[in-house]
């Protein structure tokens, strides 16, 4: 809305339309304070260390027609003054806290960054440890054909459902998750830390070297087919070619052939999910020494858990806690953040985007003074959080209902316990391993909470027990525990669509209706105003006219840009593919097990 009103000198921004920071001629200069707490304005509220404000809610309707001679009611005013108080009183407070605005980085990622990198590289350049750190930098660095094998090994968290429980409501559901499943990862496991050597292995060689070298493998997969029933690990759209297939829900059940690139890790997986009738060939390899990550980084990253741990509800406390929390819920983002993201500009008031230059961008990567952590670590952290998922997915066998990332839903809870103790005493274990190689005490990985709950990294605990259960797909299920009915889907707000949905339902049959062919449902949609769902539609033209507002009062307008939010509704439905690979399955399943 205000971007026409000012001739901008300096903009940095994440995407078209996402401003981190945006500098006016007149030394104005805005910036995202979204980006910088990561937190909704209500929830912002509630985390200020010092100051006693709420965001209000329902006292504005903003479906009202208003313009600038609107009156305003006085709790109107209220709502709309203390969305601003709460931005204030937490930049206040980060003043406080950092000294002064030059010191406050643009995002919450930017202080983990800040603060890992003193702690690898010391406070100046005149500490001994600052030499010794930027040498070994100096030799970590990346060659432009590996960064882009890089690119398409990196994968995010594992999230999909078993394809015979889809769309069946099922009883008696446990969901187990991992503590801090990043952060255990990163502590417990080893990473390349070498330059990496372009080869060109034989399956038998690479497989037989995993304890001492980590892989990035350029593979041709040839006429796979699944060999396990709960579900399928290789994601169609992180292919480079794909022929030949048919697909669950976007991951790859077979295929005649599959060109892919993984990590070494994704490989012990994949061998145990797949038989390769045609075989596997290696085109080419990149691998790496494997070493445990610098102890410095490693300490850093304790105190973080440690603090989130151990003084959450402890009274005068608060800042820390929320500080730590804060950094070890970033400290994802900044390892695994690509290093050469496209450029953005703002040019004669129009967003531009444009490529980094592979060889430049690769050479800046490698010369940059303040690099501490090589970007092939960041493709790891994920890949191993995966395999650690993937151990319960394997193991639960046809009990497995669900996964996301960290978590996983299964049925028979009680049938897999010896699974679960298993996992948890091998990753004890390899803690303990790393705790001797960095010289750090047990304790501080298995820091204790203010009612003297241990809370130790990487372990399966209980989350959840659900007596109703039911799936679509990927970030799609509805659950039922302890009465309480509550909706997870990507995009719909719960708090106003289960209301929708039970009182056009009823409880009973509220299930049945998350898309049911049996049930007469195909597809679910929630209408305007239940969904939660805005669509925002940029006006980038200057537009002017009268406008009557609900009081009646007529006034004009003339804007140089803006924007319309209006409801949406939304709908849930089954893509074709699925519903064919599902119809393919269905005579497979009766009740609660797949036969």
């Amino acid at each position: 809305w205000i971007r026409f009103l000012f001739t901008w000198s300096k903009i940095f921004a994440l995407d078209k339309r996402v401003p981190l920071y945006m500098r006016s001629n007149s030394g104005l200069e805005f910036r995202c304070s979204y980006k910088l707490s990561n937190y909704s304005l209500e929830t912002l509220a509630k985390n200020l260390l010092h100051h006693n404000i709420r965001k209000l809610v329902g006292n504005l309707d903003y479906k009202k027609i208003r313009h600038s001679g609107t009156p305003l009611t006085p709790e109107e005013l209220d709502y709309c003054m203390y969305d601003v108080k709460i931005v204030c009183a937490y930049i206040s407070e980060r003043l406080e806290i950092d000294g002064n605005i030059t010191k406050i980085p643009l995002t919450q990622t930017g202080y983990v960054r800040n603060s890992c990198k003193i702690a690898c590289f010391g406070t100046d350049h005149e500490d001994p440890k600052y030499y010794k750190y930027r040498k070994i930098m100096s030799h970590l660095t990346m060659e432009p054909e590996e960064y882009l094998l890089l690119r398409s090994a990196f994968m995010g968290g594992y999230t999909h459902a078993n394809a015979f429980y889809t769309r069946q409501t099922l009883t008696g559901v446990t969901s187990q998750d991992f503590t801090s499943s990043y952060p255990y990862v990163l502590f417990s496991e080893m990473y390349p830390w070498s330059k990496g050597e372009l080869c060109y292995p034989y399956l038998e060689e690479v497989m037989k070297s995993l304890n001492t070298y980590a892989w990035i493998l350029d593979l041709e997969l040839f006429d796979i087919e699944s060999i396990i029933l709960q579900d399928d690990y290789l994601s169609f759209s992180r292919c480079l070619e794909c022929r030949g297939y048919v697909l669950n829900n976007g991951r790859i059940n077979s295929a005649s052939y599959v060109h892919v690139v993984i990590t070494s890790v994704d490989l012990e997986v994949m061998l145990k999910c797949y038989r390769f009738n045609g075989g596997i060939k290696i085109k080419r390899a990149y691998k790496y020494y494997l070493h445990y990550l610098p102890t410095d980084f490693i300490n850093e990253m304790l105190d973080y858990y440690e603090k989130k741990t151990t003084l959450r509800g402890v009274v005068g406390k608060e800042e820390e806690y929320l500080t730590a929390k804060g950094r070890i819920n970033s400290l994802y983002g900044m390892v695994v953040m690509n290093p050469l993201r496209p450029s953005i500009g703002y040019e004669e008031n129009e967003w531009t985007e444009s490529p980094v230059e592979l060889e430049k961008g690769i050479n800046k990567y490698n010369k940059s003074s303040s690099r501490f952590m090589p970007y092939v670590v960041g493709v790891f952290v994920t890949a191993y959080a995966r395999r650690n998922l993937w151990t319960g997915i394997l193991a639960v066998g046809t009990d497995y209902v669900y996964s996301d990332t960290d978590s996983i839903k299964l049925l028979n809870y009680e049938e897999h316990k010896k699974y679960f103790d298993w996992y948890n005493e091998n990753a004890i274990k390899k803690l303990q391993l790393a705790c001797k190689f960095h010289k750090i005490p047990f304790e501080r990985v298995s820091p204790k909470t203010i009612y003297g709950e241990e809370k130790t990294l990487g372990l399966w605990d209980f989350d959840g027990y659900y007596t109703r259960f039911r799936t679509l797909g990927s970030k799609r299920y509805m659950t039922e525990e302890d009465g309480e009915i509550s909706l997870t889907v990507s995009g719909l707000n719960k708090k106003s669509a289960i209301p929708y949905l039970l009182n056009k339902y009823g409880k009973e049959k509220i299930f049945d209706a998350f898309i049911d062919d049996e049930f007469g449902i195909d597809n679910l949609m929630i209408p305007e105003g239940y969904s939660g769902r805005m669509v925002a539609t940029y006006i980038d033209e200057e537009t002017s006219g009268t406008v009557t507002d609900y009081l009646g009062n007529k006034s004009t307008y003339h804007e140089h840009s803006s924007i319309h939010l209006g409801d949406s509704t939304y709908t849930l439905s089954l893509s074709r593919d699925y519903m064919s690979y599902l119809l393919g399955i269905r005579n497979e399943v009766t009740g609660n097990e797949i036969k």
